[in-house]
């Protein structure tokens, strides 16, 4: 399986009320990168429920760029990144989030809009391009919708990891990105 996962941690007030710093074998969870990114983005991309991105959509030298510039001894880029678009749930799209989570909130319009802001809040962070970074918006909603319900404390717990799996959420995000 490869090691690079969009890193996300359902029902969030469990995932918030255990600690986010660590895995569940106790390794760090990559840290966010803080504000100020340059790629802020103004509203959103007009709907990301299907996935409407080509392939290989993180491939591209400007995104090569920006994982570069994020990397760290520790964590690659694209790990960094994933831990972005988690903190963004549990930031400014908690609402959105916290929507589709409730009793028949999974709904296309809910998953839209967490998308939409995930898409946002992580460019504001991680100047990715659009396309780019409607790859992490899709993951994100694929694990509200297909695994909140999975009881997913821990995002590297067996379970969640067969959740996402299963729901199509990395073969997903992989064919999306084009990340290796």
């Amino acid at each position: 399986m490869k090691q690079v996962r969009l890193i996300w941690m359902i029902p969030l007030a469990a995932a918030i009320a255990i600690g986010c710093g660590t895995t569940e074998a106790g390794s760090s969870i990559p840290p966010v990168i803080g504000t100020g990114g340059t790629g802020n983005m103004s509203g959103g991309t007009g709907g990301t429920g299907g996935g409407g991105t080509s392939e290989g959509a993180c491939t591209n030298e400007a995104d090569a760029m920006v994982y570069e510039d994020l990397a760290t001894d520790e964590f690659t880029g694209q790990e960094i990144v994933s831990a972005e678009a988690s903190a963004c749930v549990f930031g400014s799209c908690s609402d959105e989030a916290f929507a589709i989570l409730a009793p028949g909130g999974n709904t296309p319009e809910n998953q839209d809009a967490l998308a939409v802001c995930v898409v946002a809040c992580t460019a504001e962070l991680a100047p990715l391009t659009p396309d780019c970074l409607v790859c992490y918006g899709d993951s994100v909603v694929c694990s509200a919708a297909n695994c909140a319900s999975a009881g997913c404390t821990t995002p590297t717990a067996d379970s969640c990891v067969r959740c996402r799996e299963q729901a199509g959420c990395f073969s997903g995000f992989d064919e999306c990105s084009g990340l290796p």
